[in-house]
């Protein structure tokens, strides 16, 4: 019979290699019909490991696997890959159909091809993307508030194997399972660190509760067995300091005899440290582990909570590993750690120790003689990483041998390269022709930061010999009997090239060109009349004082040299010249707001002004307005203008129209 399809979903990692779950009847009808591999078709050879692989729990947890049984499994899997009857043929590792045998499983098949095959957590985590498993927990007996997925222990051994925190060819699982075992000490060791449960010594105990003084020590008298495993191995591991969170439950001299320290930092079991607390350690651990060159035993009552969440802190501060990624990563290691509320306070001040870490590394990198560079806070060099827009900057620093150009034919380099970021200025005044295709490429350049002596002379020069109008900056429709400002300035197209950008002037035209224009010196259009009177006819006055007829204001910019202000040549000399063309303006420019100011008049003959009431005529059975008074109606404000408009149109009503 042909093969037949798998009955439950497949995680499908290489045409070799496949997981999927099959429950006791699917086993056994496979060895009548085999199942085939979801890509090739072939028929594939199960195998599993739930026999030799299992987890241990301390409550309602069920993984993940610990150290050992990861190395083991990798060691299964790649043995059933090269083996001799199944080297050519495709395998399929199967579990039971129960959710927490799946997750384990699952776990581990994607741990191999991190582990052995060296690909990214990612991509090991791919192929069984779409399974449902179930998150792992903590080691309580509560509800589970805080899970841990698959990719969060991915991402944690991977992070381990790259900070040289983990290394599976230096591992011994005898080593490993012997020394976690309670009555052996109950420890593990965790990169730099050995997290172990506290030793007891039930005569130390008692005469600490009864307050008795101490019983006298030696080495000889250490009877327990566990204390004995503990300090072989703190001895072999080479401990420079020993940490207890919890109550006294041994003499600390066993371990100041062999010249370790002994810290204190109690806090409750199950809470939570401190910032002092983790600050206190950070920095004693960070004196050992890099300073001397030592490790560090860390310990509570059981080594699994309070431990954890130490241990955690600074692998976060040091390492920039994650919550997720470093609980991951611990209870691989040492299942159990972290329980309950401190997995939530991990995650909560995760972003807090990497400030930390921030914030010290900027601090020593100030104390230190040479100050070190992150070279993940500087822009990349254009050796290292060359953008497009660089390539002409890239061929200018090679030989001519190399780049293909020669001294004078580096390509202009063209505009628009993003905003911030570093770029190198071609050097002033050079001409580039490019080898290949014998063609000159103008590349017009700034003037240099400071002026030669030669270089002022010929722009003075220029000044002085230029006779040209200047270029208006500003138009505008008014003003059109304005005479035009003329100067003595020209500009040299040869040298704006590559000295000036241009001359303007900031003169309003008398014509109704737009900006850019040039002022022409005749203008056909009549010019606006100015001051006209009021009319004795409908008695209105003039129109409100208009800009031109508004009080002239001192001009305050009528020149600007478009100059870099590195390459002005004489100051001095800019505002004398910028000074005799305003004294030369016949028309200066004019406010568009009416102010209330003095008639062009001598201003000591002015006499106070006196209210204009009008006059009642008799003859005429009308009010009249007198238009006599040219310095009541030029110093007429829109409030008084306003009452002469009311009186004239009363004045009209009241007025029979004229018979023709």
């Amino acid at each position: 019979m042909p093969p037949r399809s798998l009955p439950h979903p497949v995680a499908v990692f290489n045409d070799r290699f496949i997981f999927t779950t099959l429950s006791s009847r699917d086993v056994q009808s496979h060895e009548r019909v085999p199942f085939c591999h979801p890509t090739t078709g072939k028929p594939v050879t199960i195998f599993s490991l739930d026999e030799e692989i299992k987890y241990t729990p301390f409550a309602l947890d069920h993984g993940p696997m610990n150290l050992a049984m990861t190395f083991l499994a990798c060691v299964a899997i790649h043995d059933k890959i090269n083996a001799k009857e199944t080297k050519h043929k495709s395998l399929c590792l199967y579990t039971a159909t129960d959710s927490k045998a799946k997750s384990n499983m699952a776990l581990m098949a994607a741990l191999y091809f991190l582990v052995v095959m060296r690909e990214e957590p990612w991509e090991a985590f791919m192929p069984i993307a779409h399974f449902e498993v179930l998150s792992f927990r903590d080691a309580g007996n509560g509800p589970m508030h805080h899970g841990l997925s698959i990719q969060d222990c991915l991402h944690g051994i991977h992070k381990a194997i790259e900070n040289d925190l983990l290394d599976f060819s230096q591992f011994n699982p005898r080593h490993y399972q012997y020394y976690e075992a309670v009555q052996n000490g109950d420890l593990n060791i965790l990169g730099p660190f050995i997290p172990f449960a506290s030793p007891q010594e039930p005569a130390w105990i008692k005469s600490v509760k009864s307050g008795r003084p101490p019983l006298s020590h030696s080495k000889g008298r250490v009877t327990s067995h566990a204390l004995r495993c503990v300090l072989d191995v703190f001895q072999e591991q080479n401990v420079g300091m020993v940490v207890r969170l919890n109550e006294e439950l041994y003499d600390r001299r066993h371990f100041l005899e062999l010249g370790m320290d002994h810290v204190e930092m109690y806090f409750h079991d199950g809470s939570n440290p401190s910032d002092s607390i983790v600050r206190q350690f950070i920095d004693l651990v960070e004196e050992v582990i890099e300073n001397r060159g030592q490790k560090v035993a860390v310990h509570c009552k059981a080594g699994l909570g309070r431990t954890g969440v130490l241990i955690g802190a600074y692998l976060i501060y040091k390492y920039a590993f994650s919550a997720q990624e470093v609980i991951g990563y611990m209870r691989i290691v040492r299942p159990g750690m972290v329980v309950g509320p401190q997995q939530q306070y991990l995650l909560k001040n995760q972003m807090k120790w990497v400030g930390w870490a921030a914030r010290d590394q900027a601090l020593r990198e100030i104390a230190s003689p040479a100050r070190s560079v992150n070279p993940l806070a500087t822009p990349p060099a254009e050796e290292d990483c060359v953008l497009p827009n660089q390539l002409p900057l890239l061929y200018s620093s090679m030989p001519s041998s190399q780049s293909g150009y020669s001294a004078a034919t580096r390509p202009a380099q063209k505009g628009g390269d993003a905003a911030g970021q570093p770029r190198k200025s071609p050097v002033h005044g050079e001409t580039y022709i490019n080898r290949s295709t014998h063609e000159p490429v103008v590349d017009v350049q700034p003037p240099s930061p400071t002026p030669s002596l030669i270089e002022l002379m010929e722009y003075r020069e220029m000044i002085d010999s230029s006779s040209s109008p200047l270029v208006a900056a500003r138009g505008t429709k008014r003003a059109a009997g304005r005479t035009t400002v003329s100067s003595t300035f020209t500009t040299s197209s040869a040298h704006l090239d590559a000295r000036v950008s241009s001359v303007v002037s900031l003169q309003r035209s008398p014509s109704s060109s737009s900006m850019l224009s040039s002022v022409s010196d005749r203008d056909i259009r009549p010019a606006k009349r100015r001051g006209i009177p009021v009319d004795r006819q409908t008695g209105l006055s003039s129109p409100p004082p208009s800009r031109e007829s508004s009080p002239a204001e001192p001009e305050v910019n009528s020149l600007t040299v478009l100059l870099p202000i590195s390459s002005v040549p004489d100051l001095a000399e800019t505002e004398r010249q910028k000074a005799a063309i305003l004294a030369s303006s016949v028309n200066p420019r004019r406010s568009f707001l009416p102010i209330r100011r003095a008639s062009p008049t001598t201003a000591k003959n002015v006499k106070p002004l006196e209210t204009v009431r009008p006059t009642p005529d008799v003859r005429a059975g009308r009010r009249t307005t007198p238009h006599n008074n040219t310095s009541a109606r030029s110093l007429l404000t829109p409030p008084r203008l306003a009452m002469q408009v009311l009186g004239t149109i009363q004045r009209m009503r009241a007025t029979p129209p004229s018979r023709s």
